[in-house]
């Protein structure tokens, strides 16, 4: 996406304080492209306006799972309406619950309401979609690789990360490598892989 697609009056610094994570305003002071990304995606997210009693998540042969409106509920099937207009009937047991939007870009997979295939390939699709790379899900650290350099692994970050808990900051391998050094600085064993 260019830039003036999202609008060239935007101010990189202004938009830079408004709610980001560390590492995000870290990405976004290093990165003007990653900084539109980003923003790009918050507009869509927040343009989403479905939750789990009006839409469900349907599998698709494209998409892997699409959310759909649900227009009737008979017994054991509902009855969705595709993205063209197509209404298709879908078993009870094959539509898949769907998290609010503010669940889209979670941290961390536990903490997601509705934990299923769907949701969890929703959440990392939209995390990797915005760069966000890494993903918690529980005590395990979900690496997406981008091919593509991102300014994440420089000292500054990694300074963010020491003598900090998982929780406390936004997923990364610094993070990890951190708590496993100082798990082993107070004996206890631990496995990185």
């Amino acid at each position: 996406m260019k830039r003036r697609d999202i609008g060239d009056d935007l101010n990189c610094s202004q938009i830079v304080s408004d709610g980001y994570s560390k590492v995000e305003k870290l990405y976004l002071k290093n990165d003007v492209e990653n900084f539109y990304l980003l923003k790009a995606n918050l507009k869509e997210q927040a343009s989403r306006r479905y939750d789990n009693k009006s839409h469900k998540w349907v599998p698709d042969s494209a998409e892997g799972f699409v959310p759909a409106p649900i227009t009737v509920i008979e017994g054991n099937e509902l009855t969705i309406r595709m993205s063209n207009n197509e209404k298709i009937k879908v078993n009870i047991n094959n539509a898949q619950s769907i998290n609010s939007a503010k669940y889209d870009k979670a941290e961390d997979l536990a903490v997601i309401p509705y934990l299923n295939e769907a949701s969890v390939l929703h959440t990392l699709r939209r995390r990797f979609s915005a760069l966000l790379t890494y993903t918690y899900a529980g005590p395990v650290c979900i690496f997406i690789n981008p091919y593509k350099r991102l300014p994440i692994y420089t000292d500054s970050i990694a300074t963010m990360y020491t003598g900090q808990r998982c929780a406390e900051m936004p997923p990364h391998l610094f993070a990890i490598a951190d708590g496993a050094y100082r798990g082993l600085l107070r004996g206890a064993s631990f496995c990185v892989y």
